[in-house]
């Protein structure tokens, strides 16, 4: 996927969290600001249909980016982006309805002045291509619902008609303008950071393939310092082979055998849940079908922080991770108990859910008293 296409939200999901304060701020700044302006056009003209249908669409858009650029609900989507530019564009067509000539006409161009601010809210979740080409569609379609102020016999301190209209899609042009660069800058410095920290990686892994070699190493000799050398050290004080010895050989052969296949087949899903705290009851991975191998690398390390950090509670009493094929797509739930009385802090898992919500499709997340439902799936070949 080229830079151009590519969000904040997608190349770093969890750092797109810090900016919530601020873009909640500018969604409730866009809502007050069009509530404002349209008491203060109320009370100068005494009509106020259609313009509390425009407050009524400006408060849905700013309610829809304060709603779906949540962690929970990543990632933040086109068709939820061009609604914010329509609801916001017809609410100032809606403002120019009937006020050609109005008292509060000249002020009407500031009415889009809550989409800019909407703009700059979204600007850390949509690529600065879609930015930019929304805004100039925005733009638009406010340019040609001013053309009838425009034209009116009372302007802005009489100004001419292309100046008013300049007032009203100018900050909407900035806006895109520099949301769209700012998402551009973002994602090529999340970009660089990623490609630095893989040079960082391969640098490092020769010494890692060592340390596990050597890891691997010690619990073969462990496992055979168990019962091989001792069974040895025994023959050999014998100086004779029992058909017993025979029988005790085989197994032990088969015993290491088993073990080395196991070891052989367990799968990095497997390992991941192994390694954490035990609970009451031993974790569970049932996944028949193999599709643990099957994630890519972004979707296994969006997965594991998540299993991580269920593992480390100390409350844990059961972990269960649970994945199937179907149709060419691979089901998954994962689902944790804690014992009671417990709490479970949902705010505890929200980075993790964030990432795992751009890594997968059709993410749910689902929370009770004592527990914890995350279902997900992904395609496979």
């Amino acid at each position: 996927m080229k830079s151009l296409e590519r969000t904040q939200q997608q190349v770093d999901p969890a750092l797109s969290m810090d900016s919530r304060t601020a873009t909640l701020a500018l969604a409730a700044t866009a809502l007050a600001w069009s509530v404002g302006l349209t008491s203060w056009s109320i009370a100068a003209t005494g009509a106020w249909e259609p313009r509390v249908w425009a407050v009524a669409l400006l408060a849905t858009a700013a309610i829809l980016v304060a709603h779906e650029t949540a962690p929970l609900r990543a990632p933040f989507t086109t068709q939820v982006h061009l609604a914010v530019h329509v609801l916001a564009c017809t609410a100032y067509f809606l403002n120019t309805v009937d006020s050609v000539g109005a008292p509060d006409s000249p002020w009407l161009p500031w009415s889009a002045v809550p989409l800019t601010l909407l703009i700059v809210a979204m600007s850390r979740f949509r690529p600065p291509r879609e930015i930019l080409g929304a805004g100039l569609l925005s733009t638009s379609a406010i340019a040609l619902a001013t053309m009838p102020l425009a034209t009116a016999p009372e302007t802005l301190h009489s100004a001419p008609g292309g100046a008013l209209v300049l007032t009203a899609v100018l900050p909407v042009i900035i806006a895109s303008v520099a949301a769209a660069c700012y998402s551009r800058v973002l994602v090529s410095n999340s970009e660089r950071w990623k490609a630095q920290a893989g040079y960082s990686s391969a640098a490092l892994e020769p010494a890692i393939l060592s340390d596990i070699e050597r890891a691997v190493y010690r619990d073969r000799v462990n496992a055979l310092s168990e019962e091989a050398f001792p069974f040895l050290r025994r023959v050999l004080d014998a100086d004779t082979i029992s058909a017993a010895d025979r029988d005790t050989a085989r197994d032990i052969a088969a015993h290491i055998r088993s073990a080395m296949v196991h070891e052989v087949d367990r799968t990095w899903l497997q390992a991941a849940v192994d390694a954490g705290r035990p609970g009451a009851h031993a974790p569970v991975v049932d996944d028949p079908d193999a599709c643990a191998p099957m994630m890519s690398g972004a979707q296994r390390a969006a997965l594991r922080p998540l299993i991580t950090s269920l593992s480390s509670s100390p409350r844990l009493d059961r972990f269960t991770v649970s994945i199937r094929a179907a149709d060419g797509t691979c089901r998954g739930e994962l689902w944790a108990r804690f014992r009671s009385p417990h709490h479970l802090p949902r705010r505890r898992f929200n980075a993790d859910l964030a990432v795992l919500r751009v890594a997968f499709s059709e993410v749910t997340v689902s929370t009770a008293a004592d527990r914890l439902i995350v279902r997900f799936s992904f395609d496979h070949s």
